[in-house]
């Protein structure tokens, strides 16, 4: 139902389960980014955190938790101690690494933020990743990578939003 943009429906039946199964990690887990999708935040900061009471060492939900309070939020210092707890946790896993050198970024320290961001593109080349390392090159000054790095991704991928986005921002201007 998500996938088919069947929002309510979805969440109606998160909701039902949840019901019958409150500490069910899976369900709490896809509501959250359910609620993510529908730009309830606060809702899916909740779901995110029951799972982090119930399991404090939920790397996945660490690292979504503080993920999404760096995109949507600006609360950069408590996304970097939950991204820093899963990284702790699971310290080579691609999208762990991505969020860390991203909240970095957003915490301006783009010099911290580099290595973390190249670790997490040689092991996931992922559009996303790669807009990431890109933008942060860019500040760096290294203008030419950074553009090789996006056009290239660009081929690669043209359905990302955040490689395109980044793309038309970085690379339009002369």
């Amino acid at each position: 139902l998500a996938q088919d943009n069947a929002f309510i429906e979805a969440l109606n039946l998160y909701d039902t389960e949840l019901r019958a199964q409150p500490d069910e990690a899976e369900l709490l887990y896809a509501r959250s980014l359910l609620h993510e999708r529908m730009n309830r935040f606060d809702l899916a900061e909740t779901d995110l955190r029951r799972l982090i009471a119930l399991n404090g060492n939920d790397s996945r939900a660490l690292n979504a938790l503080g993920y999404m309070l760096t995109l949507h939020t600006g609360r950069f210092e408590d996304a970097v101690k939950l991204i820093a707890r899963a990284h702790e946790l699971n310290p080579n896993d691609p999208a762990i690494l991505d969020s860390l050198g991203w909240v970095q970024f957003k915490l301006g320290r783009p010099k911290d933020a580099l290595p973390l961001l190249q670790k997490a593109h040689a092991i996931f080349p992922d559009p996303e990743v790669s807009a990431h390392l890109g933008e942060v090159l860019w500040v760096l000054g290294e203008k030419d990578k950074a553009r090789n790095l996006l056009e290239a991704a660009s081929k690669d991928d043209e359905s990302s939003p955040v490689l395109r986005e980044t793309v038309r921002r970085l690379l339009a201007t002369p």
